[in-house]
């Protein structure tokens, strides 16, 4: 009857009436279900009840099949419902028929709470008094519990009481189980599962879930309100999310409600107290004294409590500690009680039994996990809170952790999924502040917490608890504890991400790149004598102070994809398992939507409607976006962000959903689909499915209906601002120009490369300015009345890429000003799209960006998804406020008297930066506009030889007056600028791709236009470099190996030093201050030296870079594998002198000292050490390195344009005594 009433309801209240009219006859008449109920003291189920459908189909089932001598038994924590399941279940003719209406309801809850013997002898006498009509009361002495089972027993076997059910309703001990064991049916409702443990296989369990669905909870706010579901505001949900749907609460707030019901039927915010309540577990709000459960409810938790031995009683007491929803690992019991891991679970499955906790098993980590529900939290925490102890316990557990790793936190155990989470929130309740600031100032605990939380944890904890670190200091104290806090805060933003990530460097080397001045960097220099065995870089200069930190997100998936919200606050985040999370910038989950079963390859956001799309491999959906700005999201003070989102590999224990899931409203199936937009007004969708090679338009009616078909092998596609056409870009390098209202082509362009990305730009006039991304350009696009007349802009220029460099994605921001575009060497390069220039670049250091999107404010808030569980966000500003001119990382150096830098470093800006002596720092401008792509200063440090990009080559002099002139014009941008002065002449040579350019002046002469020589010589393959031996000749190196020397007066070639070759592929060269030359061949991996002759060296790994050192003895290569060998040249030969391991990456550059110093950098790192000793690293994106006089320092800028002088800690203490921090950013 169940079954055709869940399916079939018309049928099953006619069979009802059939079988109601059915009457024996010369019976007498049934009486109604209402009257057996009453009659046999069955309690009445509330009056806003819901149905739990699948429980109480479940239980009718079992009730049915009931034999003699058998139970069913309901098992659940307190406030779970099971009574009122009982007692609906049995509102049922059916079953009511089966019991011949005898069914006889005993409240052992409230008659026998402990199980003592006098209590269940009581019991038994009230219940033979219903179902005998004795009295035997008055003759109690002779009265005992075997007589009356007896009695009782014979009384179930025969006439009326043959078929019976007998309800034991709160059974608290297996007493009253064996007692009452009369052989009868016996139905069973209990907090503990034990009470049962003596009757073998002759009861079958059912497990109570302890809330409601949300659908269930939601039907219950409803009636109780006189409202539809669909009628509750968003509190509603948020009231089942953080009730967990228990039923008594929900019933509780559902009472509270219903004496409100006029207003909270017309303002929502009456809602937001019970919210509050909820959230802040305030279950003592909540009461009602009409309500008689909320004052039954303590004592049946505490009766379940008290039977447990006083030793276990204790014992739970202790999960008072804990956090609500928190998952514990029996490692956490073990340390908490001084266990054995056996007798914990053995103590926590006495506990799971009387439903005093719950257990779940996290099949993909193989281990089980314990949790206890919030009211029970509330029940052990009140008592301790008034008596000012639970502060003990928060000790206690310290303490014992302290005792495991001997004192030292760092080395807290990493696997209990735990103490690393919630070591915070036990300090601030333990009352003991100064754990806070011995800990989390101490960077061994600070690297440790890193790596098994991340960043955004420590984070939170130092906003939530930094308060509490000053209380009880003195002023004096207190503002040196603050500056503390704020120095580690700014650490931990800029390098947590990389400390957890443990890519080389520990924390002790990222601690020594902070400010001299920061807390942080004083704790590490301490910590370097204690670390013998370590090698340290210090940077004698300090960090940039305009050093751009971002912000950093950890999720527990991978990221797929990504971008902001509307409101600018929260993102839109999909994961490769397929789900979508809402979160804000802090990383806190707010709503998830579940739907994808694939990577999610593609999200946006409709910039007018509340809509967002999602694409996978096999779907496009579409799904609703309410308004987040009006939820409410109230954060409890100990669980933010909550376990679920805090602890790794969270199990949910109780079955609800900590926060709202969402499903899509649209789907459509898309085989092999890869891009999904809207339109400008929202109206419409375009995909494009490159293995079909067909793009579609959809209608964003009801349920998406198909619109337009365009056969093309599109990759990527864009609405114009007008919704009017379609820009679809192809992965055959075309982009169709497609007009979606009459259906036709308007214009096919082709682009260099297959297209990656496409992005409309603000229009202006009749113009549609569009962009495109190749993995070879970016470029901008404008047609012209949507005709045939086009103009096309590369945009990025003058950033001159790497050879095995390209570009993989890019994001324009919305106001049309700039694009992102993310490159293969790990750079994110910023670029004005009004001209083309590059005005930043981000050098991430953390891993390769898949995935780049700009929010709509001012702030043009740059979001980027790295290929792991990390997303960063850089707060670029207002673009318009004026560009500084940055120094690239191409820089060139002299040596003044004292071997300090003269350093000359090119800029984004028409003028070169120069840096002389200690701070003393100027501009070099150049007449005309250009960025300046390369420069070089004389050995004298007083001319320097200037290329900018409007292909004009100028020379600066410093002497008496600075002067910057014009010197020669070229067809393109030099690659390589050399300046010499010699013999009272200024030898200026520009290299290009194929040739070179040579400008000659006497010195004297230099403010005349007269005596100045200038000539081009074109070259039959390309350039590698170019030097400068004397005032008579240079030296060209080729990539097809040829090396010439050419004379300046006659322009010939003077001397073949090496001929080409077809096999060789030159990489590297570098000539010494003898004028030996070396060159790399990488692909017969060769080094080759010529002195008087040439000598070569077979290579068992790839060649990368090479250099000399300052004195012409040393030769350096650097090799794909991360190495470095190192070579004597003295006696004209090359002599084996080591090999260093630096990196585990390509090094793109190196240097090394007279006396053997090695520097070599690569991929985000620099490293320098000694040949026979371990190397130091540190994280630092530079392009070239140069060793300074002293030969113990090196010298370099890194591609955020800040001068680094660097040296092993104890090796040059008189050169760092001399220089100070210096900023070498202009303000302009």
């Amino acid at each position: 009857m169940d079954t055709i009433k869940e399916w079939y309801s018309w049928i099953e209240s006619s069979l009802k009436e059939s079988l109601n009219e059915i009457q024996p006859v010369n019976s007498p008449a049934k009486a109604s279900s209402a009257e057996v109920l009453a009659e046999n003291l069955i309690p009445a189920i509330p009056r806003r009840n819901v149905s739990r459908i699948a429980l109480l189909s479940q239980l009718r089932s079992e009730l049915r099949q009931l034999q003699k001598g058998h139970y069913v038994v309901l098992h659940g924590m307190s406030g779970c419902g099971k009574s009122t399941l009982a007692a609906e279940a049995l509102m049922d003719d059916i079953l009511l028929e089966q019991f011949k209406n005898k069914i006889i309801w005993l409240s052992c809850g409230t008659e026998a709470k402990t199980g003592d013997e006098n209590e269940i002898l009581g019991l038994m006498i009230d219940f033979n008094e219903r179902i005998c009509d004795e009295d035997l009361v008055s003759d109690v002495k002779s009265v005992n519990l075997n007589t009356l089972k007896i009695k009782l027993n014979k009384k179930f076997h025969k006439g009326s009481f043959n078929e019976a059910l007998l309800v034991l309703d709160g059974v608290s001990s297996e007493k009253i189980i064996e007692a009452l064991n009369i052989g009868c049916k016996t139905l069973v409702t209990t907090n503990d599962e034990n009470v049962m443990s003596n009757q073998g296989s002759r009861y079958k369990s059912i497990k109570v879930n302890e809330g409601f669905t949300e659908e269930e909870s939601m039907t219950q706010l409803a009636l109780c309100v006189g409202l539809s579901v669909k009628e509750l505001p968003l509190q509603a949900r948020q009231i089942h999310i953080h009730g967990k749907g228990l039923p008594l609460i929900m019933s509780l707030i559902g009472a509270h409600l219903e004496d409100h019901q006029e207003e909270v039927i017309n303002n929502p915010d009456a809602w937001t107290p019970y919210l509050e309540a909820l959230i802040n577990k305030d279950y003592g709000n909540l009461k009602r004294e009409s309500y008689g459960g909320a004052n039954f409810m303590p004592k049946t938790i505490e009766l379940c409590i008290n039977n447990l031995d006083p030793d276990k009683q204790n014992k739970y007491q202790d999960l008072a500690l804990f956090v609500e929803d928190v998952n514990i690992k029996t490692e956490v019991l073990e340390i908490l009680w001084g266990l054995p891991s056996f007798e914990v679970r053995q103590i926590m499955n006495e506990f799971l039994t009387k439903s005093l906790v719950v257990r779940k098993y996290n099949a993909a980590k193989n281990y089980y996990v314990y949790g206890i529900h919030d009211l029970l939290l509330y029940h052990l925490k009140k008592p301790l809170k008034k008596k000012d102890t639970l502060k003990d316990l928060h000790l206690k557990l310290i303490a014992r952790y302290q005792e495991i790793c001997n004192g030292d936190l760092a080395q807290l155990p990493k696997n209990d999924n735990y103490i690393f989470f919630y070591i915070g929130y036990h300090i601030a309740n333990s009352g003991d502040n100064s754990l806070f600031t011995k800990w989390y100032f101490n960077l061994d605990f600070v690297e440790a917490k890193l790596k098994v939380t991340g960043p955004a944890d420590l984070l939170s904890d130092y906003k939530r608890y930094g308060p509490l670190f000053t209380i009880g200091l003195a002023q004096e104290q207190s503002l040196a504890v603050s500056k503390q806090l704020s120095d580690f805060v700014r650490f931990v933003e800029s390098s947590g991400i990389h400390v957890r990530k443990n890519h080389g460097p520990d924390i002790v080397q990222f601690a020594l790149q902070e400010p001299h001045d920061s807390e942080v960097y004083k704790v590490a220099v301490g910590l370097v004598q204690y670390r013998p065995n370590n090698t340290y870089l210090r940077f004698q200069l300090g960090p940039s102070e305009n050093r751009s930190i971002p912000c950093t997100i950890q999720t527990k998936e991978r990221v797929s994809s990504a971008c902001f919200l509307k409101n600018n606050c929260d993102i839109l985040v999909g994961f490769e398992s397929g789900t979508i999370q809402v979160m804000n910038k802090r990383g806190y989950v707010t709503r998830i939507y579940e739907g994808h079963s694939e990577k999610v390859t593609r999200l946006s956001v409709s910039s007018v409607r509340d809509i967002f799309l999602s694409v996978s491999e096999s779907f496009v959906k579409v799904w609703h976006l309410p308004d987040l700005d009006s939820s409410v999201h109230i954060e409890p003070g100990n669980r933010t962000p909550s376990p679920s989102q805090r602890q790794q590999d969270f199990t949910n224990m109780f079955n609800q959903k900590t926060v709202e899931k969402r499903m899509s409203w649209i789907t459509i199936e898309v085989e092999c689909s890869n891009w999904a937009t809207f339109s400008t007004n929202g109206c419409y969708m375009a995909t494009c499915c490159y293995g079909e090679q067909l793009v579609q338009v959809w209608y964003m009616g009801n349920k998406g209906s198909l619109v337009k078909k365009i056969r093309a092998p599109g990759t990527t596609c864009v609405f114009s601002n007008n919704d009017n056409l379609l820009i679809i870009g192809c992965s055959n390098s075309y982009i169709h120009v497609h007009n979606i209202i009459d259906n036709t082509a308007v214009i096919q362009l082709v682009d260099s490369y297959p297209v990656l990305a496409l992005f409309v730009l603000p229009e202006s006039g009749l113009e549609m300015k569009f962009g495109s991304l190749t993995k070879a350009t970016l470029c901008v696009w404008e047609l012209g009345n949507t005709t045939a007349e086009q103009h096309k802009t590369n945009i990025v220029r003058d950033y001159n890429k790497g050879e095995a460099e390209y570009y993989t994605s890019c994001a324009a921001a919305p106001d049309g000003t700039v694009v992102a575009v993310a490159t293969s060497s790990d750079k994110i390069l910023i670029c004005d799209l009004r001209d083309g220039s590059v005005i930043r670049e981000i050098n991430y250091l953390s891993g390769t960006i898949g995935y780049l999107a700009f929010d709509g404010s001012k702030d043009h808030m740059l979001l980027g998804c790295y290929n792991d569980t990390t997303i960063q966000l850089w707060a670029l500003g207002d673009v318009d406020c004026g560009k500084p001119a940055m120094m690239k990382a191409n820089f060139d150096v002299a040596w003044s008297n004292n071997h300090m830098p003269v350093l000359v470093a090119p800029t984004n800006k028409p003028c070169v930066k120069k840096i002389s002596e200690k701070t003393n720092y100027e501009d070099l401008q150049i007449p005309e506009s250009g960025e300046i792509n390369v420069c070089s200063i004389s050995k004298c440090g007083k001319y320097t030889a200037i290329s900018s990009s409007n292909n004009q080559v100028y020379l600066h002099c410093s002497i008496n007056e600075s002067i910057t002139k014009k010197i020669f014009e070229t067809e393109k941008c030099a690659k390589k600028l050399k300046i010499d002065i010699s013999k009272g002449k200024i030898l200026v040579v520009a290299g290009f791709d194929r040739s070179f350019k040579v400008w000659v002046c006497e010195e004297k002469c230099l403010s005349q236009s007269e005596d100045v020589k200038t000539y081009t010589e074109s070259l039959n393959d390309r350039l590698v470099d170019i030097f400068i031996l004397s005032s008579k000749e240079l030296l060209t190196v080729k990539k097809n190996g040829a090396i010439e020397k050419r004379s300046l007066n006659t322009r010939e070639t003077v001397e073949v030093v090496c001929k080409s070759r077809l096999d060789v592929a030159i990489c590297d060269t570098d000539i010494s201050c003898n004028n030996d030359v070396v060159t790399l061949d990488s692909d017969r991996k060769l080094v080759n030296i010529y002195f008087s002759e040439g000598h070569s060296v077979k290579l068992a790994v790839q060649p990368v870079c090479c250099t000399f050192s300052p004195d012409g003895h040393k030769l350096a290569v650097g090799f794909v594998n991360g190495d470095i060998q190192v070579w004597s040249t003295v006696a004209g030969s090359l002599t084996d002198y080591g090999r260093l391991q630096v990196m585990t990456k390509a090094v793109k550059s190196v240097c090394v000292g007279n006396g053997g110093l090695v520097g070599g950098a690569g991929e985000g790192m620099l490293a320098l050490g000694y040949i026979g000793s371990r190397a130091g690293q540190a994280k630092l994106q530079v392009e070239r390195l140069v060793m300074c006089p002293d030969n113990t320092t090196v010298l370099t800028v890194d591609n955020d344009g800040h001068m680094h002088l660097i040296d092993l800690i104890g090796t040059n203490e008189s050169l760092t005594s001399s220089l100070s921090s210096l900023s070498f950013e202009s303000e302009k």
